[in-house]
């Protein structure tokens, strides 16, 4: 079990909920790495509340935080035309996908492995299938 479970460390990637932004684009990579460096030369600096390192840092943060509140909102915007659009059309698939797509859908599937549903059971058997009769003690 613990060989699965470092294997799985090792190869699965897990990401929470959102964590690609299918609206991010190359401009808004090019503004946030414009503003770190900016935030870097200020803090270099000492910090400076006034002068033209503290307005370029201030300029590139500000616009970063544009361009993203804006691309975010786009999407959303885009989301609500096209359901907009299925409902005006009357479209009764077309609106239930749109709507569907948004929102997320409970997965009420069981883990049922050769009529067993025990986790623990499950690795039992996994390891006798390859191991052989194996007596062991399993953590979760």
């Amino acid at each position: 079990m613990d060989v699965l479970r470092y294997s799985a460390e090792l190869h699965v990637p897990l990401r929470y909920k959102n964590y690609y932004k299918f609206w991010w684009s190359e401009k808004l990579s090019f503004l946030k790495d414009k503003a770190v460096s900016s935030n870097k030369m200020w803090k270099d600096a000492g910090r400076p509340r006034t002068g033209p390192i503290a307005d370029l840092r201030n300029a590139g943060k500000r616009k970063y935080e544009r361009m993203s509140k804006h691309k975010r909102q786009e999407e959303t915007q885009c989301y609500a035309n096209d359901l907009h659009d299925a409902l005006m059309c009357k479209s009764d698939t077309k609106f239930w996908k749109c709507l569907n797509l948004k929102f997320e859908k409970v997965n009420k599937c069981c883990k049922y492995i050769d009529g067993i549903a025990d986790d623990v059971q499950i690795a039992e058997a996994f390891a006798e299938l390859l191991f052989g009769k194996v007596t062991c003690t399993l953590k979760m």
